[in-house]
């Protein structure tokens, strides 16, 4: 599938009314933002730098309304898989370990332990180790993140932030259950944090929808 994708970028898709005629298309990527990282070669929305975007920690999100943007350039680099005028020894752009061969390149986090790890992503700004991106061609910014996926999230996060937050017991959270599916036929469904409150934020807790 994706060679046939790259026939068609390079060349167009042509007509089938005999006249020989090609029209340009142009690629764009979709999906919700596990499959937009997973695409992007990116180790996904909790990591140091979670932005496919742009290049910003996590922790300084909201400080800032503009950064560097991501591009496959930088994201090549990041992953130590470069683009194609990649010449041997490769020297990387981000941490300048010298790679003399491809194979000393596709073996140097073989043996990697954790903290190693820790260190390449943070260094690497959470691009994964030799994964280049899937479908090449289609930059960051042509990346789409699925709207309801995104409002999803948004809501989860602002029932957490007002509202669940301060739930501290079963019934407390047996209370808000009966109230929610009075008003909505929806249910929370929440699991006992190992500290602190009953529950303490949207990812130990999820709208399962109607009952």
């Amino acid at each position: 599938m994706i060679s046939e994708c790259e026939e068609i970028k390079d060349h167009g898709l042509k007509y089938d009314d005999g006249s020989g005629k090609y029209v340009t298309v142009i690629f764009v990527g979709g999906g919700d933002y596990k499959i937009l990282c997973e695409s992007l070669g990116h180790q996904g929305a909790f990591c140091y730098f979670p932005c496919i975007y742009c290049q910003v920690r996590m922790n300084q999100l909201a400080e800032y309304e503009s950064s560097e943007p991501r591009t496959l350039r930088t994201i090549s680099e990041h992953s130590h898989r470069s683009h194609t005028d990649m010449k041997f020894p490769y020297t990387c752009a981000c941490c300048n370990k010298v790679y003399a061969t491809p194979a000393a390149l596709n073996t140097s986090h073989t043996d990697a332990n954790d903290n190693q790890l820790r260190i390449f992503k943070q260094t690497h700004k959470s691009m994964k180790p030799h994964v280049a991106p899937l479908f090449s061609w289609i930059a960051p910014k042509d990346r789409i993140i699925d709207l309801l996926h995104l409002l999803l999230r948004v809501v989860e996060a602002l029932w957490a932030k007002t509202l669940l937050v301060h739930v501290t017991s079963k019934e407390h959270m047996l209370m808000v259950n009966i109230a929610l599916h009075e008003l909505s036929g929806c249910f929370i469904k929440v699991s006992k944090a190992s500290r602190g409150p009953y529950v303490t934020s949207y990812r130990s807790c999820g709208m399962l929808g109607s009952v």
